[in-house]
């Protein structure tokens, strides 16, 4: 019988704290919430080296675009080149034409003293405290560029001005026009990210999730875990995951365990275990990731509720992964929330409703904004380029770093 040391370490009746503990994994349970920059920042140097490969590609297809280069090709590889340069030039034309088309649209750059905004102070009767606030006017958001140039990830607010639908009857706050309350404002979520960055933070989140769900299995089976689960072992062992597919064995083994035959707190897992996850922000944000994904793809035939990601997590909360998700969406609506009344303008951006744009989200899908060069859809969708091999010269094909 295999004999796990540290178990050996803290006896026969630890606590679940020093079990997880004492295996390496007490961090994983901790209920502390990440910045979103630290959150972030993995998956956005990944999708920016893929961006500068995309361009690294288009380039070299166009640098062998000479006499010298074709002399060196086949039939059927000047035809692949063909191919490529289309794609290339094509590319290139598409994205001359969006930047030549929003030159001089509006942005908002900010600052305390953005042209395209008014002031705004926020006042808290309550608390009898204010902030300034600035909010970019209606026709700004009208006659500007895709989000006003704010990046991916920026909270939004809406602004509602009520004298626009209360009519002659409108009280101003504490009798002045240009003071306002939390009333005023709704929140609207965050300017959307890319799919490729939901992806990448998923499988950056793959390790600590995985680890998650063994240690569960390991801490109910107590000292006879080596035992019972020797694959898990070899999988925590793993410094990278590498596929979705190692989440199968988890599952079946989580699913055997659930399936016996138990009462009351022996039952797996019980309402303390799915209390416990249910409450870890790694959890809730994992499942807004995975909705995320899952709605960019409800066109096509996804098998997401059947993946054994998804069935961990439910079965692991007791809860929809849909709810999950709105309680990660509770938690960055606490943070947006925090910013406004801070007065801060870092990460904000507020806007003045008007009929058109009380779906914000849905007012930006639109042409004109579709192919805004800012648009993340412009920057992370390039064209395939296919190998063309030529003696002395490089390969378009740029290998991008995992």
């Amino acid at each position: 019988m295999s004999v796990c040391q540290a178990c050996q370490v803290i006896g026969e009746h630890p606590s679940a704290r020093e079990f997880l503990a004492a295996h390496g994994h007490g961090r994983h349970w901790s209920l502390r919430v990440e910045s979103e920059e630290a959150r972030w920042r993995h998956a956005e140097a990944i999708c920016e080296r893929e961006f500068k490969d995309a361009l690294m590609k288009e380039y070299l297809t166009l640098f062998m675009d000479t006499p010298e280069s074709r002399a060196f090709m086949t039939p059927e590889a000047k035809q692949i080149h063909e191919e490529n340069l289309w794609k290339a030039r094509e590319s290139r034309m598409v994205r001359g034409m969006s930047h030549s088309r929003v030159r001089g649209l509006y942005t908002d750059d900010g600052t305390d003293d953005s042209p395209v905004t008014k002031l705004l102070t926020l006042r808290d009767p309550v608390l009898e405290t204010s902030a300034s606030i600035r909010v970019v006017e209606a026709r700004f958001v009208r006659e500007g560029r895709w989000y006003l140039g704010h990046p991916p990830g920026t909270f939004i607010f809406q602004y509602h001005d009520f004298r626009t639908c209360t009519g002659d009857g409108y009280q101003t706050f504490m009798g002045s026009e240009s003071v306002v309350s939390e009333l005023n404002f709704t929140y609207m979520g965050q300017v959307p990210r890319h799919p490729k960055l939901h992806a990448a933070r998923v499988r950056q989140m793959w390790k600590f999730m995985l680890t998650l769900f063994i240690s569960e299995l390991q801490l109910k089976a107590g000292p006879k875990h080596l035992e019972l689960y020797p694959d898990l072992e070899v999988i925590l062992a793993e410094s990278q995951v590498q596929s979705a597919d190692v989440f199968q064995p988890v599952w079946e083994h989580w699913e055997r365990r659930s399936s016996e035959p138990r009462m009351g707190s022996m039952r797996f897992p019980d309402n303390t275990t799915r209390t416990n996850f249910s409450r870890l922000p790694h959890v809730q944000e994992f499942a807004w990731h995975m909705c995320t994904l899952m709605r960019e793809h409800r066109d096509s035939d996804s098998d997401a509720p059947n993946h054994p990601i998804w069935l961990l997590l439910a079965s692991s909360t007791g809860l929809p992964v849909e709810r999950l998700a709105r309680l990660w969406e509770g938690q960055l609506q606490n943070v947006a929330e925090e910013r406004l009344r801070s007065g801060s303008r870092e990460s904000l951006f507020i806007y003045e409703v008007e009929p058109g744009t009380e779906d914000i989200h849905q007012f930006y899908q639109q042409p004109p904004f579709d192919d805004d060069p800012i648009n993340p859809r412009m920057i992370y969708t390039w064209p395939v380029y296919e190998d063309v091999p030529i003696a002395g010269y490089p390969s378009p094909q740029v290998e991008s770093e995992k």
